[in-house]
């Protein structure tokens, strides 16, 4: 109760602090040299300085830094200010509500993916990027920057800029096969691309390669997601979420339906089939899978859930 009450506490107090903090902010219109915020900030002491130290460094994020704003927050890098509270779920265990340090370090991080990121629209908007020294460019945050990039640019230039990745595909230095899975993933989200989803399904497994899949039934038709859903069977650690996608999105389908059964009679992948073809609600699927011989244990939990299935249904 009293972490409750603490952080109500804290929730009030944010609001108005809020409130003063909006009129701060609009009487310097976004001005705010470090003097004058060093200034505001010494009408606050303890916690209270904290949040609305914490608050302003956050507020410096929305737009690029001037009048020495960039220095102030890398000297706020250092600032020990943060408030901890223990942590309602695990009483042993403390939270860290509010950090300068981290708020600090969360802003010049935005604003160097905001710079890299208008820097690749420029390049993109007047023709001089190259993907060649992009991928050898060592900068650490520019993936993030990137997705900024493709959220912001048109159809047509991310499609010219795919075109152009996929041009020397065939070459054994291609750009292609030393893209990471975060870029490639950010690339098809943004424009699905059916040659880079193949590249990042045969990758090395990593937690894009996930999310891939799972956005696989709203990025393509039919028989283009089925046949990548299929391409990532070849990886062991993507088998298993492949299946269950095909069962659920695609078990109407006959290419799919041949696919999940053809697994099903696979020793290394039975079980996995078995899981996924149980949660389909195709009829047709399931009465293929009672027409095949009991030749593993797989096979005949999936003709069991089939029999569970059909009671079920009766009893409704």
């Amino acid at each position: 109760m009293r972490v409750l009450q603490t952080l109500l506490k804290i929730s009030f107090f944010i609001v108005s602090l809020s409130i003063s903090f909006y009129s701060f902010t609009h009487t310097l219109s976004g001005g705010n040299t470090p003097e004058e915020m060093e200034s505001y900030l010494a009408k606050f002491s303890g916690e209270q300085e904290v949040l609305a130290r914490t608050k302003l460094i956050k507020e410096l994020a929305n737009s690029l830094p001037r009048n020495n704003q960039r220095g102030w927050v890398i000297e706020q890098l250092n600032h020990q200010g943060r408030i901890v509270r223990a942590n309602p779920d695990h009483p042993n265990q403390q939270m860290t509500v509010a950090s300068v340090a981290m708020s600090a370090k969360a802003t010049l991080l935005y604003w160097d993916i905001t710079r890299l990121s208008q820097i690749y629209i420029t390049q993109v908007q007047d023709n001089s990027w190259l993907w060649a020294t992009y991928i050898e460019s060592e900068h650490v945050n520019k993936s993030a920057a990137l997705t900024v990039m493709l959220r912001i640019i048109s159809d047509e230039r991310i499609n010219l800029l795919q075109q152009e990745l996929l041009s020397d595909k065939a070459a054994p230095s291609s750009f292609i096969n030393v893209m990471t899975n975060k870029d490639l993933f950010s690339l098809v989200k943004r424009f699905p691309s059916k040659s880079l989803s193949e590249q990042l399904l045969t990758n090395e497994v990593d937690e894009f390669s996930y999310q891939h899949i799972q956005l696989l039934p709203n990025l393509y038709q039919d028989e283009n997601a089925i046949h990548l859903l299929k391409l990532a069977n070849v990886q062991e650690k993507l088998t298993s979420q492949a299946l269950m996608t095909m069962a659920k999105e695609y078990s109407e389908q006959q290419e799919a339906q041949a696919f999940l059964l053809h697994q099903l009679e696979q020793p290394k992948v039975a079980w996995f089939a078995a899981a996924a073809i149980a949660q389909s609600t195709n009829e047709q699927l399931h009465q293929k899978v009672m027409l095949m011989k009991k030749t593993s244990a797989a096979v005949d939990y999936a003709q069991q859930r089939k029999l569970v299935l059909s009671e079920d249904k009766e009893k409704f």
